[in-house]
């Protein structure tokens, strides 16, 4: 990845510019296979985008989307990094990229944001650093181990040698690098450097393991499949997965039920259970369905809370929704059932708008044969829509049957074509592309002029000719 040369760039592209560093995951060819890290990351990319148009929607209104009053603009509003979803899925590509947590501290980037400027002209060695379990940079290809010492550590350092005249000659041995602010990296295996670091800096509040005295402690991966991080109101937590009859499960600290983290098994008519391994399950992962080929899902009425059946949460990998069945449900709950749209119906209306949105892409993928152009414009039934290439984003407008703007929204992933971004856009408004048909963008914004021409001169429709028709 293209200036990501290690954990330590994706854990701080992960915190810092999160869009950038998901794309450039997506677009690194060793991880176009993982299927699993691909669906988090798309998940996580939706999610800016959902942010993005509420901003834009609420701007339009007037409403101020970055007050840190929600009072202030309208229901929906967040910024998604900061949301428990956001944290999720974030630890989850972590996870599986086999990042541990300790690299997304901000005072551990900090440090390394120095480690980086000493190293510009060297990417080798920025590619084999990595993190001690004292928190320590250790360079694989130097075996050098590094530590960060402040302006203020540094005085603090070079003012307790002066009661040892014999040490200063070694200063400049253990300095390898200092910045204009005074901020310097050290060799955090001297003698020198480690005595300082025991006694005054790090006050011994770790306990390093039980190996040979100098070694390395790197910290270890997560471990892939078997932990996974949880947003809880305390923070992050790391939980045991465990397995049982083809679900993978986790139980929170000092909870006493389950949550079904994944299913992973090949029943077609499935039955989520109320209890596993002699334990109470408490809710169902958002993601737990998303891989399991599942026709019919049977579900006690246990699980009836409107967390529970999010259609997110029944999502599964099948070509037709999940035929859902209820078991125990009270006779308030079955009329309730009457009156709402049947979740499995809503599901399958999400798949078939995903067939039918395909047809935009790959109509204009056979109209231009790949080469394709930097505005496009669809006509579907009465309505229009268009989509221009801008520096950084897709800039996209829907138009009514009289060519009146009625919603404009920005698609800010750059890394897909044009086509899908439309196609993308057209699903998350509501409109079907089944019958989508391409029409000339230029034509349509004459005809959009001629139409604002005639709205203010009150112009005969009559004047205009057949040759400013739309069509390609």
């Amino acid at each position: 990845m293209t200036g990501y040369y290690n954990k330590f760039d994706i854990a701080k592209g992960l915190l810092y510019t999160p869009q950038d560093t998901l794309k450039a995951i997506q677009n690194e060819e060793k991880y176009r296979n993982n299927v699993w890290l691909g669906r988090i990351i798309k998940l996580m990319l939706r999610g800016f985008r959902k942010w993005s148009r509420i901003a834009v929607v609420s701007g339009l209104k007037g409403l101020n989307p970055f007050t840190s009053d929600k009072d202030a603009v309208e229901h929906g509003y967040y910024d998604y990094r900061k949301t428990k979803e956001f944290s999720m899925f974030r630890n989850m590509v972590a996870t599986e990229l086999g990042i541990n947590e300790a690299y997304f501290r901000e005072d551990i980037l900090k440090k390394y944001a120095v480690i980086q400027e000493m190293y510009r002209d060297n990417p080798k060695a920025l590619e084999a650093l990595e993190l001690t379990v004292e928190g320590f940079f250790h360079d694989n290809s130097t075996n050098l181990t590094l530590e960060v010492l402040g302006n203020e550590q540094m005085k603090k350092l070079i003012e307790g040698l002066k009661e040892h005249p014999e040490y200063e000659s070694l200063l400049k041995q253990v300095v390898l690098y200092q910045d204009k602010f005074g901020t310097a990296v050290v060799d955090a295996h001297h003698a020198m450097i480690r005595s300082f670091l025991e006694k005054d800096y790090l006050g011994r509040g770790f306990t390093a393991p039980e190996q040979k005295k100098g070694s390395v402690f790197l910290l270890p991966p997560p471990k892939q499949g078997e932990f996974v991080a949880v947003s809880t109101e305390q923070g992050l937590v790391q939980v045991e997965v465990k397995e049982k009859d083809g679900w993978k499960y986790y139980q929170l600290p000092g909870e006493t039920e389950a949550v079904l983290h994944r299913y992973i098994g090949t029943e077609k008519n499935l039955s989520l259970p109320t209890s596993i391994n002699g334990i109470p399950v408490q809710s169902i992962g958002s993601a737990a369905l998303m891989d399991a080929p599942v026709n019919t899902l049977t579900i006690d009425a246990a699980y009836w809370t409107k967390e529970r059946l999010n259609p997110a949460h029944l999502r599964t990998s099948g070509e037709q929704a999940s035929a859902i069945h209820w078991l125990n449900l009270s006779e308030q709950q079955k009329n309730q059932l009457k009156e709402n749209k049947n979740w499995a119906e809503e599901i399958q209306e999400k798949i078939e708008m995903q067939k039918q949105v395909k047809n935009i892409a790959e109509l204009t993928e056979a109209a231009y044969h790949g080469n394709l152009p930097k505005e496009l414009a669809v006509r579907i039934g009465n309505e229009y829509a268009t989509i221009k290439a801008e520096e950084n984003y897709y800039a996209c407008s829907i138009l009514d049957e009289n060519l009146n703007i009625v919603a404009t929204d920005s698609y800010n992933d750059m890394s897909v074509s044009i086509s899908v971004a439309l196609a993308d856009v057209l699903e998350e408004a509501g409109l079907s592309g089944k019958q989508a048909e391409l029409v000339d963008y230029e034509k349509l914004q004459k005809k959009m002029q001629l139409e604002k021409q005639k709205e203010i001169t009150k112009e005969s429709p009559k004047k205009i000719n057949k040759s400013q028709e739309i069509g390609r």
